[in-house]
């Protein structure tokens, strides 16, 4: 009989005897070892979360099916309560991870927590039930965890200068030069994002951008936009010196980060 089998008999056997107490206590129970936060996916509405739970398994069999009872706090009050089940297991007599998914969204944390609404991260806790079954028996686990997330903002634009050049009967070429800031706590990339420049209700077109590829956490770069009006209305309240309105830059296409690359929609 191999040595399994030998640890499965036994446990069996101890389970009817007298000396099943002391066998427990000498096997002890299985406990969680440890708790890690992964950031799955992040953008603009939340952030998903796995979180790795390392169960320490002492006994001769696998410790199947976990169902995981918890709640998350976010800034000490209670966000996200939930009850889940994965078809995972923890093999016999040493450590397991099980993995529980979760998903936290920034209107449902602001609504919660006003203050959140201008955070760059925040913190939160989890805490709760790990439920495994093995050879007829339930075992409940406490697992607890804290740590803070972050939350993502779209760059931001400061500092617009603008002057018109290159003037024809058909069209005027419009310069823009902003600060471009980047408001998270982590690097942003931003060699696929695109801009749309709009002067008042005039939106300019053949849009031409200079950027610096990336932006370091909290910091800011120098962004220069070429583009071209070519608009009748737009080029004849040019040529009466009225003024089209403040420059607006919005951005679009997609930024970089941490945790993957981000799609920004266009605002209508």
């Amino acid at each position: 009989m191999r040595a399994n089998g030998k640890w499965l008999v036994l446990a069996v056997l101890l389970s009817f005897t007298s000396g099943c107490a002391h066998f427990w206590r000498v096997v002890g129970r299985p406990k969680v070892k440890r708790v890690r936060a992964r950031i799955t996916a992040i953008d603009l509405q939340g952030v998903s979360v796995a979180f790795d739970i390392d169960v320490h398994n002492p006994y001769p069999f696998p410790l199947r099916s976990p169902r995981f009872r918890y709640g998350i706090d976010v800034e000490g009050t209670e966000l996200v309560r939930a009850e889940d089940t994965a078809e995972m297991s923890v093999p016999a007599r040493t450590v397991g991870t099980v993995t529980l998914p979760s998903r936290i969204a920034y209107l449902s944390a602001w609504k919660t927590y006003q203050a959140l609404s201008a955070a760059k991260e925040f913190a939160y806790r989890i805490r709760g039930q790990l439920i495994l079954r093995g050879m007829g028996g339930t075992y409940v686990l406490p697992v607890s965890h804290t740590g803070t997330l972050p939350v993502l903002r779209a760059p931001k634009f400061s500092n617009i200068d603008l002057r018109f050049a290159e003037r024809s009967p058909v069209s005027v070429t419009v310069i823009v030069r902003a600060d471009i800031e980047n408001p998270n706590i982590f690097d942003l990339g931003i060699k696929d994002l695109g801009f749309v420049l709009k002067l008042g209700d005039v939106q300019v077109g053949n849009l031409t951008a200079s950027t610096t590829g990336d932006i370091p956490a909290a910091k800011s770069g120098r962004l220069t936009l070429k583009g071209r009006i070519v608009t009748v209305r737009a080029l004849l309240r040019l040529a009466r010196g009225q003024s089209l309105g403040e420059p607006k830059i919005e951005p679009t296409g997609a930024i970089e980060t941490s945790y993957g690359t981000v799609k920004l929609r266009k605002r209508e």
